[in-house]
């Protein structure tokens, strides 16, 4: 009858260590499953923080080709006014005085 309650009282026992290893190991799964998501949370944002750095590389880079064309508009507009001008000049002929008007 003791050896009967020594191995209840040992069966006892080792369903109280399982309980705790499967919570145990319960708590490392969870672990784990936290600490996947956080990484693919993580590469989520690193992803965007890269594609919003890249789209703003492209914005930056539009805005200076924009700036570009305008310069060189700004720079054929002045040159057209210019050929106008001397085409004026050139059809009015030249002034009383001689001189080519200005």
């Amino acid at each position: 009858l003791e050896q009967l309650s020594d191995k209840e009282s040992q069966i006892h026992a080792l369903n109280r260590k399982q309980s705790r290893i499967e919570r145990h190991y319960q708590t490392l799964i969870k672990k784990m499953a936290l600490k996947a998501l956080d990484q693919a949370q993580l590469r989520d944002v690193t992803s965007k923080a890269e594609a919003d750095a890249d789209w703003k590389s492209k914005c930056e880079q539009t805005k200076k080709t924009i700036n570009i064309l305008a310069e060189e508009n700004t720079q054929l507009a002045i040159k057209s006014k210019r050929l106008e001008e001397e085409e004026k000049r050139y059809k009015d002929g030249p002034t009383m005085t001689g001189d080519v008007k200005e």
